[in-house]
């Protein structure tokens, strides 16, 4: 059985669970990411730690996406949200979410991993990185006025609204980038408005001189 570690995470790859040590990264390996230790190199370095576990969501490699998006991205991302993150850094992240999509979406495990990080992402930076929206507004078909009432929900909560729902309504905004099986990404849809009804009633006509 072999075990590897990174950052603190014990990853078993023979039943390819993880486990987090106290369920948190090692201190050591929080304060690199967190940018406390010899700055600003030890910033160089948690953003190169960040990019190495967001890099495969773009590869053409679906295990190591669906790894990395189920059990790197956000763990390593959160940590450093409300501190060291960049405006920049936080839309590239966020991009490369969405590529994966388009690339991997068509896979139901891969899909699900990543519209959890998509959502959990822009939840929680789109407060502090307005930027993101414009990122969003890039996803084919998408609506503008359900952005907008999601981003209202988000920024300015008048009623608790269940996780679920929100989750629902944010997988329906970016629909128009997650990718499709090789078999239906060049179908052509056949749209009849008005079909005419294969039999028509005759209108039988009496005569009123008998």
């Amino acid at each position: 059985m072999k075990v590897q570690r990174f950052l603190g995470l014990t990853l078993d790859s023979q039943d390819q669970k993880c486990r987090w040590p106290h369920e948190k990264i090692d201190r050591l390996h929080l304060q690199v990411l967190k940018g406390n230790l010899s700055p600003p190199k030890s910033m160089d370095v948690s953003i190169t730690l960040l990019i190495s576990a967001y890099s495969p969501l773009n590869w053409m490699d679906t295990p190591a996406c669906q790894k990395a998006a189920s059990l790197l991205c956000w763990p390593l991302l959160k940590q450093v949200v409300s501190s060291s993150l960049s405006s920049e850094a936080a839309i590239c992240f966020f991009s490369n979410v969405l590529r994966g999509l388009q690339i991997h979406g068509q896979h139901e495990s891969c899909n699900a991993a990543l519209v959890n990080l998509a959502f959990q992402i822009y939840s929680s930076l789109r407060p502090q990185v307005p930027e993101l929206r414009v990122v969003m507004e890039q996803i084919p078909e998408i609506h503008s006025d359900s952005l907008q009432q999601f981003d209202s929900r988000l920024l300015y909560p008048t009623q608790k609204q269940g996780e679920k729902r929100r989750r629902d309504h944010f997988r329906r905004l970016i629909a128009g980038i997650i990718g499709k099986p090789l078999g239906e990404q060049f179908r052509k849809e056949v749209h009849i408005r008005n079909l005419p009804s294969l039999f028509q009633k005759k209108v039988l006509h009496y005569n009123s001189d008998f």
